[in-house]
């Protein structure tokens, strides 16, 4: 573990992707917390039904599975991730602020999907380009606890920030945290390699 935490933590561009990962699995986990109370309290979605909307969101990701090879291929690595990097944010940010329906809900949690299934496929396509074989492991292991261990803490704060603002707020709040991440992470994605 020493050796992979030494080595992401000199690769500037990785060390990046798994920053740029933890916050915003802190920021998903921000603003999902409160989604069922969401959901049902501000869209009036009945308990039975909020399985359907569960499934409905999910709609962007399973078609930004099927069409990210083709979109990262066609586009590059970077700029499909630049590109989610504020697409995401700016979903979220509009969800909390005018996702009164269904349908907009749907639309815009499909873009959030849709993003993170492209974002999954050009960071991981670059990062088994660019860690060594004997490395990989552990490397992986380190991104990973980097990327998921801010997950707890993000649903506390979402706890806190529905109960302080209301519940659209930690959409609002994760849409903000995640454009910040953004802003702060380009200069180091230029290091993105061209191939």
């Amino acid at each position: 573990m020493t050796a992979g935490v030494r080595w992401l933590a000199s690769h500037r561009l990785l060390r990046t992707l798994s920053l740029l990962a933890g916050v915003a699995n802190l920021a998903n986990f921000l603003a999902m917390a409160t989604f069922v109370l969401f959901v049902r309290d501000r869209l009036g979605v009945s308990d039975a039904a909020y399985g359907v909307v569960v499934a409905l969101t999910g709609i962007g990701g399973v078609l930004g599975s099927f069409l990210s090879g083709r979109i990262v291929g066609r586009f590059g690595g970077r700029r499909t991730v630049t590109t989610t990097l504020f697409v995401t944010p700016t979903a979220m940010i509009v969800l909390g602020l005018y996702a009164h329906d269904i349908v907009t809900l749907t639309a815009l949690a499909a873009v959030t999907t849709f993003s993170a299934s492209l974002w999954n496929v050009a960071v991981m396509s670059v990062r088994q380009r660019a860690v060594p074989a004997d490395l990989m492991g552990r490397v992986a292991s380190v991104g990973l606890l980097v990327a998921f261990g801010t997950q707890p803490i993000g649903a506390l704060l979402g706890g806190y920030v529905a109960q302080w603002w209301g519940l659209a707020a930690p959409w609002i709040v994760a849409g903000v945290l995640r454009l910040v991440a953004a802003v702060a992470s380009l200069r180091p994605l230029a290091a993105w390699p061209r191939s």
